[in-house]
């Protein structure tokens, strides 16, 4: 064998060392490792690895492969934006009560009690009066939210309840790690978790209770939501949520033997 097909054997066996993998560990600036990883999982093929560890990215890989994971952590690693996300929200109330009035005398002893149309009962006669009101109310509030992008923020639909009976129950069924302290009262709403995905905002939505004067929460993340928007649209989350789930539900929605109470919320992330 000459020394030409020699050589040539060599450089089949070695393979050329500019190709070989390559450690290499990227620190990050602004997000942790974690974040960032599903990305750049996809720009390296078989026998190449990329891995997470606090701010840091640890990569084995070909140089052409780590030059276009560099590339992205370049677009990818950047400073949190902070998102101002506006509230629109709408209360419509109903109501019922019923008035009973009794008018009239016993004897000699006089006793009358007007009734709720203030007419009173002549003697030696008793009237009984009764009617049903109904009120409808509504009205309107609005607020201004500020969140970091991948940070939550609580939209408080404003209705304290006891924390007993039929939201314990919800509680166990749909919530993780459930409080072990007795709430009494708590107050519910939507937690809601900006991202920016291209030229769109991905919201994460998910329901949530929360205590009264203390700092515990209960988030429903198996009932968590994603939808997409476009900065400065309004979105009906009341719409969207409204039918979806048992705890949405009772969240917007409020009734009891004297009324109900519907919740109208939308919102806007700019």
């Amino acid at each position: 064998m000459n020394m030409r097909w020699l050589v040539l054997m060599l450089c089949l066996l070695t393979g050329p060392a500019w190709a070989r993998p390559q450690l290499k560990i990227v620190t990050l600036q602004h997000r942790l490792a974690e974040e960032v990883l599903a990305p750049l999982q996809r720009l390296v093929g078989p026998g190449s690895s990329v891995s997470a560890f606090g701010n840091q990215i640890i990569i084995n890989a070909e140089p052409a492969e780590i030059g276009n994971i560099e590339e992205t952590l370049r677009q990818l690693d950047v400073e949190r934006r902070r998102w101002r996300i506006s509230v629109s929200s709408g209360d419509q109330n109903w109501a019922r009560r019923d008035n009973v009035g009794v008018s009239g005398n016993v004897g000699n002893r006089h006793i009358r009690v007007w009734t709720p149309n203030g007419r009173r009962e002549m003697p030696d006669s008793i009237g009984i009066d009764a009617n049903e009101v109904e009120t409808q109310g509504s009205s309107a509030t609005s607020m201004t939210l500020s969140a970091l992008e991948g940070a939550p923020a609580f939209i408080s639909v404003g209705q304290m309840v006891p924390y007993s009976g039929y939201w314990v129950d919800l509680s166990h069924r749909y919530a993780r790690g459930i409080p072990t302290t007795d709430w009494q009262e708590v107050t519910t709403g939507f937690s809601v978790k900006p991202r920016q995905v291209g030229d769109k905002v991905d919201l994460e939505i998910t329901p949530r209770m929360a205590q009264l004067g203390g700092n515990g929460v209960i988030d429903f993340v198996s009932l968590s939501t994603h939808v997409q928007l476009k900065p400065g649209e309004w979105l009906d989350l009341g719409g969207l949520l409204g039918s979806r789930d048992e705890v949405s539900q009772a969240i917007l929605q409020n009734s009891s033997t004297q009324g109900s109470r519907a919740v109208s919320l939308k919102i806007k992330v700019e």
